[in-house]
């Protein structure tokens, strides 16, 4: 479908494929909707599309540019290439591996490289890092053992996409520090961990994303042979959302340009939600000067004129600046809600969100709920509440481990007993969520009731009960129909043990293909649940890919280790979610996971805005994101003065970014007693007091000069 442009998006377009454009302009003011054009225009004026490169700072913002290419309007006649730097680097090394294998420092040249997701990433970090912590390693840190390691090589990823060295991580970090001496010694603690994955890395063909990124740069950049065939290859260049990507990139896309027939880049102002990430949008926007012609776009197709004044005005309050809020236009885009228990407020937006639908004829997918956090308990009762109003809703939260998805723990828990030689146990928690989730209908006290009779055979391994022998008083309280169930579930198991059991990921196709997806089990209409299955097969894919046990004290079954690997809670790699799922359905997410989706709704409820979550960082005792930054003095000392001042710039970023992909109505959402029974007293609460009165005494003093 042929989208309108307006006169400056069509002043963009007229100069497609003639120089390099630098166009910014705020979220919501058709930047990405150019870049598809700008793509296609290129297209048709007959330059091939595989010599079009798309580069993103996250493969989750391609969407637009997959829907272009599978446009009726999009010439047939290959492809341009749509990829991250980290997926640009792959390809390349890949191709050039044995240029450059052995100059890079790895120990097996003639071997190719195995490349490594997140997941796979944190598995081998975990091997490598648990010895070390069992003689003492970061024992001052109260943290789970799978935040420590990804703090680890979170530090590893910030120095390759700054551009220092892995090895000057510890020294930065420490020549910031200012409080306690002691934790001095937890970065040098870092510094050993790092090397000794580094060199584990080096000596086994694994590239980690640090090290992917750094052998790119340099070793394959510099290469005569590799600019040679990067430019015989791609002539024109599509860089959308500059300001999320990292340093690195900037870097290269810079040398790029002159070389270039034509690119288009543009840059979100007030962007750089990722910064925590390595992004840096002060490099960004420095990508200006490289571009023979600027543009702006400074007219949002979201926000409507109430909004628009309430953002602004908000943003003056959070700077400490004089506001001037209308009166009118604030309660017309802005309500505040009160109550003193969360159980209250969740009834509240139930309610509402109900309201909106039924009685404004809202489409579910123009609400969104945003929390600084979101936990478990939240998101249960979100669901709860929201099944019982019959309201579709989903949920996006990236870091989330995959064993904290109830229809992974039921997966696992099944493939434990497909398996009795792994000798894995099984909980009775454990049995008894695999009951109610693979089961429809099994609620916790019929499940309970089964679990107690059926669960010590089930995990010896011997033969099931069947339903039939089970006490007639027991049949009925269980009730036959999910006796049936049970039995299909019983005889599915039994089955597979008896016989040769296929490798971990078909069998997990098979669960779902030949079991839980039909009618009666817990599958079968329930869209999250398919796409966990698909995320966990993916998951082990990519690990056993990886992994080949090259160190004998390294070299477990591989299946049942991925499963004890998922079971400790490493943090699932970010998958491309399929089909349209999510647009028809309330959405549920933390702050930070809502604006890297770049998604506009006309409906924002913010829960907890007194909560310190809104303003203040992540605790992250084994890395800095500002410290191991390029914009950063490493002679500088991090004081409480640069901890007030980024956090308050965060929130403001934050809550600015929030505002410009709102396009109708705010509502902010006060609980007196927040989840951990603590009163709210956070400086966003703060500032929705000031602007709130501001706006009030305004309003009586204009209404005061007229009478």
């Amino acid at each position: 479908m042929e989208t309108r442009l307006t006169e400056s998006q069509q002043t963009v377009l007229n100069s497609a494929g003639k120089s390099s454009i630098f166009l910014e302009g705020p979220p919501g003011s058709g930047k990405t909707t150019v870049a598809a054009a700008y793509l296609q225009s290129l297209v048709q004026q007959g330059i091939p599309a595989n010599r079009i490169l798309v580069l993103l700072p996250q493969r989750t913002l391609a969407k637009p540019y997959y829907d272009a290419v599978q446009s009726s309007e999009f010439r047939s006649g290959g492809l341009p290439q749509i990829v991250t730097l980290g997926g640009l680097a792959r390809r390349m090394i890949s191709l050039f591996w044995p240029l450059i294998s052995q100059n890079a420092g790895f120990s097996q040249p003639h071997l190719p490289p195995r490349f490594m997701n997140l997941e796979s990433s944190q598995f081998y970090a975990t091997l490598l890092f648990q010895p070390l912590l069992e003689k003492g390693f970061f024992d001052t840190v109260t943290l789970g053992a799978t935040r420590l390691y990804s703090q680890v090589l979170d530090s590893i990823n910030k120095a390759a996409v700054t551009g220092f060295s892995s090895t000057d991580i510890g020294e930065r970090l420490k020549n910031a520090w200012t409080g306690k001496p002691e934790q001095l010694r937890v970065y040098d603690e870092v510094q050993i961990c790092v090397n000794t994955f580094r060199q584990y890395c080096l000596e086994n063909n694994l590239l980690d994303y640090s090290l992917l990124i750094e052998t790119f740069k340099n070793h394959l950049w510099d290469s005569y042979l590799f600019r040679e065939y990067f430019f015989s290859q791609f002539r024109y260049l599509v860089y959308d959302n500059v300001e999320e990507d990292v340093p690195v990139a900037h870097d290269l896309v810079q040398e790029w340009i002159p070389r270039l027939d034509a690119a288009l880049l543009t840059y979100d102002t007030g962007g750089g939600y990722r910064i925590f990430l390595g992004a840096d949008p002060h490099s960004a926007y420095q990508l200006k000067q490289a571009c023979s012609s600027w543009q702006c776009l400074d007219k949002s197709f979201i926000q409507s004129r109430p909004v628009d004044h309430l953002s602004q005005n908000l943003s003056l309050v959070l700077q400490g600046k004089p506001a001037a809020p209308d009166y009118s236009l604030v309660t017309s885009s802005l309500h505040v809600e009160s109550k003193k228990y969360y159980p209250e407020m969740v009834d509240w937006i139930g309610d509402e969100v109900h309201r909106l639908i039924n009685q404004e004829d809202v489409n579910p997918g123009q609400i969104c709920i945003i929390a600084p956090f979101l936990s478990d308990a939240l998101r249960f009762e979100f669901s709860i509440r929201f099944d019982d109003l019959n309201i579709p809703f989903t949920t996006r939260r990236p870091s989330r481990s995959l064993k904290d998805e109830p229809a992974a723990g039921c997966l696992i828990t099944l493939a434990k007993l497909l398996h009795p030689e792994w000798r894995m146990a099984v909980s009775t928690f454990e049995f008894r969520s695999m009951l109610m989730q693979a089961i429809t209908g099994f609620d916790l006290i019929r499940a309970d009731l089964l679990t107690k009779i059926v669960h010590r055979p089930a995990v010896s391994g011997e033969p099931m009960i069947a339903f039939s022998d089970l006490p007639g008083s027991t049949q009925d309280r269980i009730s036959f129909i999910i006796g049936e169930r049970y039995d299909q579930l019983r005889n599915f198991i039994e089955n597979y043990r008896d016989r040769d059991k296929p490798s971990l990921d078909v069998l997990l196709t098979i669960l779902f293909n030949d079991l839980l997806s039909l009618p009666g089990f817990g599958f079968s209409t329930n869209l999250d649940a398919a796409a966990t299955t698909s995320h966990l097969i993916e998951s082990y894919t990519n690990f056993t890919n990886v992994y080949s046990g090259d160190r004998k004290d390294l070299r477990p079954d591989s299946e049942s280790t991925f499963i004890d690997m998922i079971q400790q809670g490493v943090i699932a790699a970010q998958y491309l979610e399929t089909g349209e799922e999510n647009e028809n359905a309330v959405f549920l997410s933390p702050a930070y996971s809502f604006l890297m989706g770049n998604r506009p709704v006309d409906y924002q409820f913010w829960l907890d805005v007194g909560n310190l979550g809104w303003w203040q960082r992540l605790n992250q005792p084994l890395t800095q994101p500002y410290v191991l930054s390029r914009n950063w003095n490493p002679s500088e000392k991090w004081t409480d003065r640069h901890e007030y001042e980024t956090s308050t710039n965060a929130m403001h970023r934050l809550v600015s970014g929030l505002l410009q992909r709102c396009g109708k109505h705010v509502t902010v959402c006060i609980t007196e007693i927040d989840e951990q029974g603590n009163e709210q007293r956070g400086p966003l609460l703060k500032s929705f007091q000031s602007l709130v009165r501001s706006s009030i005494q305004i309003s009586n003093s204009n209404q005061g000069g007229q009478g």
